[in-house]
């Protein structure tokens, strides 16, 4: 997945190469990716975002403000979500950021762990620090396979109790 600006969304996704790689996503029976946590303050989300450049400093800002009250704890592919699995992507009706992501459709990803039609799975190292990003997949139907060490599998198990 990639993000772009808003603007460049159509030519990117028609180029051969790009347009190709989607078609073979949107009949993927098997997607394998991985979490990564996100610090209470989410500043780190900031940081990634200035690091691709995309977005203005008021424009990133801004898509901060209107996340943080949703609290995320993780990323999924570029995309934050929250402990119930909400994902804000360019997909979320209110905390629409003013890029576009270039990659797999989240909403298939739930479709082919609901209708168990496929497999998602999300491989993580272990880290105390991704449980709340693990439960937020869980809890998001966006994993149907986890694989991980057994510490983080019990601290899973015990904050869902």
């Amino acid at each position: 997945p990639g993000l772009v600006r808003a603007d460049e969304y159509d030519a990117i996704s028609q180029l051969p190469l790009v347009q190709q790689t989607l078609e073979k996503m949107e009949t993927a029976n098997i997607v394998f990716t991985t979490v990564s946590e996100i610090t209470p303050d989410i500043s780190d989300i900031e940081v990634i975002l200035r690091r691709v450049k995309i977005g203005t400093s008021p424009q990133i800002h801004k898509y901060i403000q209107r996340i943080k009250p949703h609290q995320p704890v993780g990323l999924l592919a570029a995309r934050p979500f929250n402990i119930k699995g909400e994902i804000f992507d360019d997909d979320h009706p209110v905390v629409k950021p003013p890029w576009r992501y270039v990659g797999f459709n989240v909403k298939r990803l739930r479709k082919l762990v609901r209708d168990r039609t496929g497999k998602v799975v999300v491989v993580t190292g272990a880290e105390s620090s991704r449980v709340q990003p693990l439960i937020g997949l869980l809890n998001g139907e966006l994993v149907s396979t986890l694989v991980t060490d057994s510490v983080t599998a019990e601290q899973i198990l015990q904050s869902s109790l």
